[in-house]
């Protein structure tokens, strides 16, 4: 199952990239992402996406087989051929993105993460140390 879920969040990934959509791994993901290995099973996706695409993000989660969205305070919970996928939108700061209420430069441009080997961006550091404690 590990494997088939890696290669279903490449072909999202690559799909974002062909329309130069850019996308954040954050939570359990990004972590693996920035060790460059995957650690476990990953029950969800999390995805930081900029807001003012939305309409685009959420088009290319339907040619993927999107069949529920649940629209939250903080972004959308999204059902993909059994997957879920919990989008949260970033803000355009500048050249950059960042997350609301988080530290500066959770959005980082770089690709600083790898899955599987491909290069990937995810959020920063700081960021998925303040979500670690804000869950706390």
């Amino acid at each position: 199952m590990l494997v088939r879920d890696i290669e279903k969040l490449l072909r999202l990934l690559a799909a974002a990239e062909r329309i130069d959509l850019p996308l954040w791994l954050q939570g359990g993901w990004a972590i693996d992402a920035r060790l460059g290995i995957v650690t476990r099973a990953h029950q969800d996706i999390d995805i930081a996406y900029p807001r003012e695409r939305e309409s685009q993000w959420l088009a290319l989660l339907s040619g993927f087989g999107a069949m529920q969205v649940q629209r939250l305070d903080y972004g959308l919970l999204v059902r993909v051929d059994g997957q879920l996928i919990d989008c949260e939108p970033c803000d355009g700061a500048g050249r950059h993105y960042e997350l609301a209420g988080l530290p500066p430069g959770s959005c980082p441009w770089d690709k600083a993460g790898r899955i599987a080997g491909d290069p990937v961006r995810c959020v920063s550091w700081e960021a998925l140390l303040w979500d670690y404690f804000f869950y706390q």
